[in-house]
């Protein structure tokens, strides 16, 4: 007989011991760690239930260490900003001190030299100031109304001059856009939507009604223009500008493009609450006077010799924005009243004594507007002193000037004087 040879007994004890062994491994495993679940076997509902607060807790933690890191920048800054502040008090005690009268020329060139060195030293610590190579104080420096933070609003248009009705086409911003049903457009800027909607059309309008010889000289039935209302060099400097020709984008040639600032406006300017409001709606009447005659006398306006005079431009420009045909400011009444220094009523040897103590020359603004007003009163045979008046009279020198009279013989023709007699 045979028999099958076995060793049961030591079978089991080495499956028992591989239980025993495996059993060992994940208990030196918990204990090693510290977790009770390391893996899905071991509990796999619990690893992702663990997993997901693991998961919370190192964003938590990373969030802190961010934290911390912004606390340690704002510690850098102020710092630095208690050093200035400290040399910001140490130069008003030095100007104190500069007040003593028993102090030399000497001692105060010294005192001087300190401050000199203090104000450096702010220049130095407010450009060198970083942190992680991140520069604390940039050298513009960030406002509300600065370049990086102001969208841009564009828009062109269209004017009719057969009915005097204004178009908006096409639009450039950086919001949403809606338009109403009577084409005005909704863009989210109260600002920059009134000047487009409003301020521009009736300017334009006022312009060409009170100058019917610039109306005729546009050449054709419609006027194209455009209108940027965005960042431009900051509050304070040019609030507006006129260009002549502007080329888009898309190659389309538009024959005004007018800039407005909008970081010296807002849009309480815009409702027509406040001084501001007026310098907006002046401003605006000025720029566009100059894209008017840019538009219809280029050659005159180029800035070359024979061209006219920078006191006629910008005192035209002057008076479109101030006194007529807007309305905006105080009228051409007070204006005149003002020429003459009296207050109840202008003669025109007043004027002309008035004007003539003063020089336009390096003055186009203030008084090349007052030497406009004058010329434009003396060419519509003088009288009574309106807007009304002043425009009839700004206008026969216009038609003079675009039916090819030369600036000086338009000026001595319609006012009896020459530029030398009218502007010294």
């Amino acid at each position: 007989m045979f028999s099958v040879q076995h060793n049961l007994a030591a079978m089991n004890s080495n499956r028992q011991l591989g239980i025993t062994t495996n059993g060992i491994k994940v208990s030196t495993e918990r204990l090693s760690s510290g977790y009770r679940i390391n893996r899905a076997a071991d509990d796999a509902a619990g690893l992702t239930i663990s997993e997901k607060m693991r998961s919370q807790i190192r964003g938590l933690t990373q969030a802190s260490a961010n934290a911390q890191d912004g606390i340690s920048l704002v510690q850098i800054a102020e710092g630095a900003l208690q050093e200035v502040h400290d040399m910001l008090q140490r130069s008003n005690e030095l100007a104190v001190k500069a007040s003593n009268g028993t102090l030399t020329e000497a001692d105060r060139t010294a005192i001087d030299k300190e401050l000199t060195e203090l104000k450096d030293e702010i220049d130095r610590t407010a450009q060198s100031t970083e942190f992680n190579t991140l520069k604390l104080f940039p050298d513009n420096g960030l406002s509300p109304k600065s370049a990086s933070v102001m969208e841009t609003y564009h828009y062109e248009f269209s004017y009719n001059l057969t009915d005097n009705t204004f178009s908006i086409g096409r639009l450039g911003n950086a919001g949403a856009a809606s338009r109403s049903a009577d084409g005005a457009v909704s863009t989210g800027s109260v600002l920059a939507d009134k000047i487009a909607n409003e301020f521009v059309p009736n300017a334009v309008s006022q312009i060409l009604t009170a100058f019917p010889s610039l109306k005729n000289a546009v050449g054709s039935n419609t006027i194209n223009m455009a209108l940027d209302v965005s960042f431009v060099d900051g509050p304070g400097s040019t609030l507006a500008y006129a260009q002549y020709s502007y080329k888009t984008n898309s190659g389309q040639v538009t024959s005004m493009l007018l800039k407005v600032d909008a970081s010296d406006f807002n849009d309480k300017d815009a409702l027509g609450t406040g001084k501001k409001a007026e310098v907006l709606e002046s401003t605006l009447a000025h720029e566009l006077m100059h894209s008017v005659m840019q538009y219809t006398m280029p050659k005159q306006m180029n800035g070359k010799a024979g061209s006219l005079p920078t006191w006629f431009v910008e005192g035209t420009a002057q008076l479109a924005g101030g006194g007529f045909p807007t309305g905006w400011n105080t009228g051409l009444q007070n204006i005149a009243k003002g020429l003459a220094n009296e207050n109840d009523n202008s003669s025109d040897a007043n004027i002309s004594k008035y004007l003539k103590s003063y020089t336009v020359s390096g003055r186009p603004y203030g008084h090349g507007y007052l030497a406009a007003a004058y010329a434009g009163y003396l060419a519509n045979g003088g009288g009574a002193v309106t807007g009304a008046n002043i425009a009839g009279g700004m206008d026969k020198i216009f038609a003079d000037i675009l039916n090819g009279k030369s600036f000086g013989a338009a000026l001595k023709d319609q006012t009896g004087l020459t530029e030398s007699q009218l502007t010294v």
